[in-house]
């Protein structure tokens, strides 16, 4: 460990000294071998790599490095992130890489006449999938599900009702469409809520409770998947991607893993065709529209269709006519895009908008039902 540590500091210091020639190239290098080597621990060598994409025009491969300096060292060098995030993204928007702003939500496209009939359909829609996430604790298809509980949260009263526990984790920063990581807020902090786990067995709260103490590692991530009730192939695959390759939005992997997917360029990065199965569509959960509360390996896995059929029947007894209209949303042609720390899904008459991660290339999943 000691002369791994030794190495990652040297060529960090060799990096600088390229950086102090401009020979940013060279620096990027030294720096990414660097912070590869110890990426929990080297945070400035993640803002060099930032400064040095910057100074080479690449600015979604800085933000990338910004994203990865704040999930690895939340709050830290808050002055030098602004700065390095302003002028990255800048330089994006002059390149067409990035919208100037965007509004996180759905919204209906401006100019179009969008039917009555999709409206209501979205409507009914947004909502049943918390309902059925709920009932799938509540009903034993899964040990342990998540709530994020405000003060005096109606949610309790209804948990003791249905004779279900709660262990409250920690409190967290409240936050709007995606998040990879929760951001710590202090107590009595209004903008925030506590990340809870409920269950019906003590005992497994009790063991999600110490892994958040511990610190969620790669196994834990995967016991926790476990316990969710998520397929073994999901588990395996948001390991390796989400986990140790840090693809915290991982759409266009998970289109790349599906069987008969088309991939081509597109200006700035690439894209993958497929024809998806409604259950494996994960593209409109930042709207709160999915029926799978895991990341599938694939837009079409087995293990996901058949999982989620549980949840469909028990969706159906709550209402039905709410599930039909989401199977329907879940069916619509879509073009997810992803660049900059942001996310845009299109769909024939509305649009989500949402934060997401920042990969080095521009990302896109054109997405048909079938």
């Amino acid at each position: 460990m000691r002369k791994t540590a030794d190495a990652a500091q040297g060529l960090a210091r060799k990096g600088l000294a390229l950086f102090e020639s401009a020979r940013y190239a060279e620096a990027l290098r030294a720096f990414s071998k660097a912070s590869s080597l110890e990426p929990g621990r080297c945070a400035w060598t993640l803002l060099s790599q930032a400064a040095c994409h910057i100074a080479l025009e690449a600015p979604l491969k800085a933000l990338a490095a910004l994203e990865r300096h704040e999930h690895f060292h939340p709050g830290t060098s808050e002055k030098a992130v602004g700065a390095l995030r302003g002028e990255a993204r800048r330089q994006a928007v002059a390149a067409r890489l990035m919208s100037p702003a965007l509004a996180p939500g759905l919204h209906w496209k401006p100019g179009l006449r969008t039917s009555l009939r999709l409206q209501a359909l979205v409507e009914r829609a947004t909502n049943i999938y918390a309902e059925i996430e709920y009932a799938t604790v509540r009903e034993g298809l899964r040990e342990i599900g998540f709530v994020n509980l405000r003060p005096a949260d109606p949610l309790v009263k209804r948990l003791e009702r249905d004779g279900l526990s709660l262990r409250r984790l920690v409190r967290v920063k409240t936050y709007t469409g995606f998040a990879h990581h929760h951001v710590p807020a202090a107590e009595g902090d209004p903008n925030s809520w506590e990340h809870t786990v409920i269950g019906r067995d003590p005992r497994r709260l009790d063991e999600v409770h110490r892994l958040f103490q511990r610190g969620l590692d790669g196994p834990g991530h995967a016991r926790l998947g476990v316990l969710l009730g998520f397929p073994p192939c999901c588990i395996a695959f948001f390991g390796r991607i989400w986990y140790d390759r840090q693809m915290w939005d991982p759409i266009f992997e998970a289109g790349l893993n599906t069987r008969g997917k088309r991939r081509g360029p597109v200006p700035g990065g690439a894209q993958v065709t497929v024809s998806g199965h409604p259950y494996c569509n994960t593209l409109l959960r930042y709207a709160g529209l999915r029926l799978a509360s895991w990341l599938p390996c694939s837009l079409r896995c087995p293990e996901t269709i058949a999982r989620a059929q549980a949840w469909v029947d028990l969706g159906r007894r709550i209402d039905g006519r709410a599930v039909d209209s989401l199977l329907e949303v879940l069916a619509l042609p879509l073009t997810w895009r992803c660049a900059g720390g942001e996310a845009r899904v299109e769909a024939e008459g509305f649009f989500v908008n949402a934060a997401s991660y920042c990969p080095p290339e521009v990302k896109v999943v054109r997405w048909s039902a079938g």
